[in-house]
């Protein structure tokens, strides 16, 4: 179990306290092996050196200043009697202290105080809210020095139990709680109005009521007997410091635990990132490399295909030219060998109608050469498209 921030504050202020003004055994409790389940404030002022108990006898161990820590969750009520009330609030049982001679309790919460100890059933609970406007968790987790309204009425009713000699407050009635209702009211405006702290009004009240108080023989006397209490033992402060530091200790360790944790999961993810993002990389080299080698296979066979057909186009065009000649010579020399006979026997219309039908078998022939040429034109194959990425 580890100790709260506000535990841990409180253990070290109300340890130097106690060791400064009373040395090593100054109400201290006995030694603690754990640290505690609950810890119960115990104010009329505070209540120093007194018997806190649960509804199962289980004794608590006084911190200072009030504070008590019960080792396993108490079982409510809890019941404080006896201590001494530090009027001057400064942690210690000095001259001017006032023995407190009622019995306080409380059904719930972290404080024991007058006003938990008259709500213990649900109507006086009702009865504070309604008639003096405490709400049932301020009643329960607020003491005299953090609640003006708590310490005013805290005060009024030690003030009616002393006069009429009265330490148990379960037997004053509801009604005569109600009564002091007035008296409440004025003495909480007092409170506002002058500005003064728990410590000031709790002497000025001790004062007006003439409370026996400790003088210094007196304080002396109840520190001895402290300090023969605790004589063997160390005190829960004690025990309290190696336990904070023990629980510093751990909280350390885990943080560095949780540190090494968290950069071994950084390692792990940027490691994974880096070897996914190498492995894309190279998936997409090899993938540009393929599309690169199919369009130089695609290029090569275009342009293959290209280069045959066109040899082959002007193959034939060559043997088309070559047939053409030969065909144009031997009509030449048909034509020509008519002409010259129709010259030689002197018929000229017969010469120039055989030189005119050469001219247009000539035409015809050149006609055709155009044609066949225009028709057996090279055509490159088309190409495929690229693969895609």
């Amino acid at each position: 179990m580890q100790y709260s921030k506000s535990l841990l504050i409180s253990m070290a202020a109300s340890a130097a306290i106690l060791m400064s003004g009373c040395g090593s055994a100054s109400t201290e409790a006995s030694e603690a092996s754990a640290a505690p389940a609950a810890v119960i404030t115990v104010e009329r002022g505070p209540l120093l050196d007194a018997s806190v108990s649960d509804a199962r006898g289980q004794a608590a161990d006084e911190l200072g200043n009030g504070q008590y820590a019960f080792e396993n969750q108490p079982e409510y009520p809890v019941t404080a009697v006896g201590g001494y009330i530090d009027v001057n609030r400064n942690g210690k049982i000095d001259a001017g202290e006032v023995a407190n001679t009622l019995k306080l309790q409380a059904n719930a919460g972290d404080v024991v105080t007058i006003a938990t100890s008259l709500s213990m059933d649900a109507h006086a609970s009702e009865l504070l809210e309604v008639a003096f406007d405490l709400k049932p968790e301020q009643v329960e987790m607020k003491t005299p020095g953090e609640d003006k309204a708590i310490e005013a009425f805290s005060n009024v009713v030690y003030a009616y139990a002393m006069e009429n000699n009265i330490s148990e407050l379960s037997k004053i009635t509801m009604a005569e709680v109600e009564a002091l209702k007035a008296q409440y009211r004025e003495t909480l405006q007092a409170y506002h109005d002058d500005m003064q702290d728990a410590a000031e009004h709790e002497e000025q009240l001790m004062q007006q009521l003439q409370m026996p108080t400790l003088d210094d023989a007196d304080a002396a006397q109840v520190q001895q007997q402290l300090e023969e209490k605790y004589a063997n033992t160390n005190g829960y402060f004690g025990d309290a410091e190696g336990q904070a530091s023990s629980a510093a200790g751990e909280a350390q360790d885990q943080a560095g635990g949780m540190a090494e944790d968290a950069e071994g999961m950084m390692n792990e993810y940027f490691g994974d990132a880096q070897g996914q993002a190498s492995s894309a990389s190279s998936e997409a080299q090899d993938q540009a490399g393929g599309v690169a080698e199919d369009a130089e296979g695609m290029m090569d066979e275009y342009f293959g295909d290209a280069q045959g057909q066109a040899s082959s186009a002007s193959s034939e065009a060559q043997d088309q030219a070559g047939d053409m000649a030969e065909d144009t010579k031997d009509m030449m020399d048909q034509y020509m060998g008519s002409s010259s006979s129709a010259m030689d026997a002197g018929d000229e219309g017969s010469a120039s109608s055989a030189s005119s039908e050469a001219a247009d078998v000539m035409d015809d022939m050149m006609d055709s050469s155009s044609s066949s040429s225009s028709s057996d034109a090279f055509t490159p194959p088309a190409m495929g498209g690229f693969g895609s990425f």
